[in-house]
């Protein structure tokens, strides 16, 4: 029997957005590797028509989406979650900013999982118009989906007053062990092993970016703090940051090559994580 999975909820793969995205890229690959058929609707396409191809072994669907921001996800989500119909096999929804669409699939019988992720309608980003609309959607995925899954076991509590507690099921996310890993890379950075700390996050304020770089440059260390992220002055929130960061704070910008990233990891004195 074929088994198939077709992922929602994402920008696409190879990962170069966030955290969903890395999930996915190594869950649809490792499922490859198990004879699993996988399926990543990506958003947007070259040539403004649906397209398809093939990355890793990974069937790749290409979107094409109008609009731009919140409005070009949420007409990308609408399509692609029209457009798995066509496919068997089990789908998983990373996020639930679009829940709605959940009760959609399920009334086409389809078998949806939900990664319910966290709070999003409480982001500090947000105006009362889109937290309401996200506080109105995770509610909707949540009695919608036919499992939810939580990465935490705070989050997998407050799902229990969103649907019954039975329906969740608590899966961390993994890692590698970092061993052996060469120190080449760190050369471009001009940082030593062991002589710097490493934070990977995105700009968000509820990532306590910000705070960690405030205290880290409010004087002299003697050692190094490599942040890694895409910072754009034209935020608010990412333009105090870049203004708050010293003289001992490296910021090249958002790395998705393994091999840097392992590096960073493997030889950092310490990292920092504010989520």
């Amino acid at each position: 029997m074929t088994r198939s999975l077709i992922i929602l909820g994402i920008r696409g793969i190879p990962a170069a957005h966030g955290g969903f995205e890395t999930f996915a890229e190594r869950l649809a690959l490792w499922l490859r590797d198990r004879g699993w058929t996988v399926t990543i609707y990506c958003q947007g396409s070259a040539s403004g028509k649906r397209e398809e191809d093939e990355w890793e072994g990974i069937r790749r669907i290409h979107m094409p989406v109008r609009a731009k921001g919140p409005l070009g996800t949420i007409q990308f989500d609408i399509a692609s979650a029209a457009d798995s119909l066509k496919i068997p096999g089990t789908i998983l929804t990373l996020g639930y900013n679009t829940g709605f669409l959940s009760g959609y699939l399920r009334a086409r019988r389809r078998v949806n999982l939900i990664n319910m992720d966290g709070l999003e309608w409480k982001r500090a980003k947000y105006t009362v118009g889109p937290r309401v609309f996200l506080w109105v959607n995770e509610r909707l995925a949540a009695l919608s989906g036919n499992a939810l899954i939580a990465d935490h076991p705070s989050i997998a509590d407050h799902l229990a007053t969103r649907a019954p507690r039975a329906k969740t099921v608590v899966i961390p996310y993994g890692g590698d062990r970092l061993v052996d890993r060469p120190t080449a890379p760190l050369a471009r950075f001009g940082i030593e092993p062991n002589r710097f700390f490493t934070l990977i996050a995105r700009p968000e304020p509820e990532n306590s970016v910000l705070e960690i770089v405030r205290a880290f440059s409010r004087k002299k260390r003697g050692v190094k703090l490599v942040l890694l992220g895409k910072y754009d002055r034209a935020n608010p929130y990412h333009a105090t940051v870049l203004e708050a960061a010293g003289p001992e704070v490296i910021m090249p910008g958002a790395i998705y090559e393994r091999l840097t990233v392992d590096a960073l990891r493997a030889h950092s004195a310490a990292y920092l994580h504010g989520h």
